[in-house]
């Protein structure tokens, strides 16, 4: 299975940055808050979970990560879409040549997986690996101030700093809702116009990929 990987050394580099982001998080989490009083995960605050919860899901993560990384990895056949411009060729990635229709739509994507399953992985990717490293500057702030917000997680010491203080203050997952969704659209901007550079190339290779 592994054979397939087009660039083994960035495949394992990935995989090693992850785990140690993950440690870093869990590390720091204990530290910071050994009764999970500030943890933010929903399976805490909201289902009452306790650490076996959350290794559990961070055991889960470490069969989705690498899998999202060994697709990312794994070259796959594209085909070429006839267009002209950025514009045509992500109307034709997302909607085809199909009619509109709910049912056409998902057609599509069914016989354009292998494109989208190589997007949706890096976009799982992205967002986690951007989400790691926000909870670990969170919970280093926490850390650094020898103190744990006592009001509940979401008074997060990042409110303090401008960028991040619009989505903080008093608004629970806010903060967190806010940096996936930036996240995922500067991840899917870059991915598409990767994807559009790739297939202007094979177009002017005469559709070879």
């Amino acid at each position: 299975m592994f054979n397939r990987i087009n660039n083994k050394f960035a495949f394992y580099i990935t995989i090693l940055i992850y785990v140690l982001l993950t440690l870093a998080d869990v590390i720091l989490t204990y530290v910071a808050t050994p009764d999970l009083v500030a943890e933010g995960n929903p399976l805490v605050t909201v289902h009452g979970f306790g650490w076996g919860a959350l290794l559990i899901a961070q055991a889960i993560s470490f069969i989705v990560i690498p899998y999202c990384v060994y697709l990312l990895f794994t070259p796959y056949e594209r085909k070429v879409i006839q267009c002209k411009n950025f514009y045509q060729f992500t109307k034709q990635v997302f909607t085809g040549t199909y009619p509109n229709g709910i049912r056409w739509y998902f057609h599509h994507i069914w016989q354009s997986w292998a494109r989208y399953s190589r997007y949706v992985s890096f976009l799982i990717i992205v967002v986690i690996f951007v989400l790691r490293i926000v909870a670990i500057i969170e919970w280093s702030l926490i850390i650094y101030a020898n103190t744990v917000p006592l009001t509940g997680w979401w008074h997060s010491p990042l409110r303090d700093i401008p960028f991040f203080n619009i989505f903080t203050y008093d608004m629970p997952l806010s903060m967190y809702v806010a940096v996936t969704a930036i996240t995922a659209f500067i991840a899917t901007g870059i991915w598409y116009a990767r994807e559009y550079k790739i297939n202007k190339r094979m177009l002017n290779k005469g559709g070879t990929n």
